[in-house]
């Protein structure tokens, strides 16, 4: 069973009843400061969210997918605790265990950590990667067809994607560039 955020119009962060009054309140300013990573695409079926109370946090997930795969390529992830929330990319696709034991991620903490600072922070960096030009690199070969989907200003490979499931290297230039992902944020406001 879900509950809607208090003061939230749409139903975009819904959460298990067992979400303590701070997980809320991270939420609701979540929801105000996600204005702007909104023009970027995203809606509501792309994002996740669950309150972990066996293990104390809150995680909030956005997925990227592939126009060709019913797959993600990228997993954006916040994890939340009281006076402290922790993000980076999650690479398990379970979404299991606190996000610092994945490995590179980004802790913000402290006395001033508030709900609303942790949600300034988390909806900062999600509005930051979500503007990350995306490119899907296609070779065309007569015994294959190979794509992989990058970050398109600095090349990191994100997915691959081999009709014969292969891993290829030294393939030359791609025979095509599609651009996936091009999202420009509106001026942003202060809260």
């Amino acid at each position: 069973m879900t509950r809607k955020v208090p003061g939230v119009d749409q139903p975009w962060f819904e959460i298990d009843p067992e979400c303590t009054p701070d997980q809320m309140e991270f939420l609701a300013w979540l929801d105000m400061y996600s204005v702007a990573w909104r023009a970027c695409g995203i809606t509501p079926t792309d994002v996740d969210t669950h309150a972990r109370q066996d293990e104390g946090y809150l995680m909030v997930a956005i997925f990227l997918g592939h126009p060709v795969k019913n797959e993600n390529y990228l997993v954006l992830r916040a994890d939340y605790r009281p006076r402290q929330v922790i993000y980076g990319e999650d690479n398990n696709p379970l979404l299991d265990g606190w996000l610092s034991d994945q490995g590179a991620a980004t802790v913000f903490a402290g006395d001033d950590a508030s709900p609303k600072r942790c949600a300034r922070a988390v909806s900062d960096w999600f509005a930051t990667m979500l503007c990350r030009p995306v490119d899907c690199l296609v070779w065309h070969d007569p015994g294959f067809v190979h794509r992989r989907w990058v970050f398109a200003d600095d090349g990191r490979v994100l997915d691959v994607s081999d009709s014969r499931n292969q891993l290829r290297e030294d393939l030359g230039p791609p025979d095509e560039v599609i651009p996936v992902r091009r999202y420009v944020l509106p001026p942003s406001r202060s809260l």
